[in-house]
């Protein structure tokens, strides 16, 4: 994994330079240092530049995965509401398609308090929510359920979390974790990133398990995340 995390940022470095030079010489030729440009060309530069800034984010993403993985990325921890921060993030969710998405609460409304970084974990909330609302068609929906958790040893409470686009969300302690396949979704780095960030607050996430005598694939469709509480 150190390795890995040492190639990434080599690569983060090295993409940085080119990205940066693209991105000043479409600036300056929407500003028309060279000469007047044509309304076509304009138009193909601006798509030019909206292309290079997906780059940039995607380069800049994966400078924050490899810091996750090396420690090496600051994690500030203050104490929050986990399931009060949820509810504030979801009433931005968006995908291209829709100016917004359908989103319900059930369980429980108690407190759960926990030390996070409030703007990494709220931006990880959002890619999870933004990747189930996308696999939807159409009039996209998303519920969201809230439980809190005693383990028998120890008395260490934990939320749990389910995000699904159905009200059927599974009965998951008893069934068999399955790696959130992170592939999905078209949202590039952001979920191996929001995964990370909720592992470096001591988290967990999964899918339920996959179907295999139908071939299935873990999908999106139900997203589970459980916090150790303080």
């Amino acid at each position: 994994m150190a390795e890995y995390a040492r190639l990434l940022s080599l690569a983060v470095h090295e993409l940085r330079t080119p990205a940066s030079v693209v991105t000043g010489y479409l600036r300056m030729l929407q500003g028309e240092a060279s000469g007047p440009t044509t309304e076509h060309q304009r138009r193909m530069i601006e798509e030019a530049e909206k292309s290079c800034e997906r780059l940039v984010a995607i380069i800049n993403e994966m400078g924050e995965v490899a810091r996750l993985d090396t420690g090496a990325l600051p994690i500030r921890s203050v104490p929050i509401d986990l399931f009060g921060l949820l509810r504030e993030v979801s009433a931005d969710v968006r995908t291209a398609e829709q100016a917004s998405v359908d989103v319900r609460f059930r369980g429980t409304e108690a407190r759960a308090t926990c030390t996070a970084d409030r703007a990494r974990l709220g931006a990880a909330f959002s890619a999870f929510m933004s990747a189930i609302a996308r696999e939807q068609s159409h009039d996209a929906s998303l519920v969201i359920e809230t439980r809190l958790e005693d383990e028998d040893e120890g008395g260490a409470r934990y939320a749990l979390i389910v995000m699904s686009h159905t009200e059927a969300a599974p009965d998951l302690p008893e069934r068999p974790r399955q790696p959130l396949n992170e592939g999905r979704g078209g949202l590039g780095l952001a979920l191996p990133l929001a995964r990370r960030v909720v592992e470096a607050h001591g988290g967990l996430v999964w899918s339920p398990a996959a179907d295999e005598a139908k071939g299935a694939e873990p999908v999106h469709t139900v997203i589970l995340m459980r916090f150790p509480l303080t």
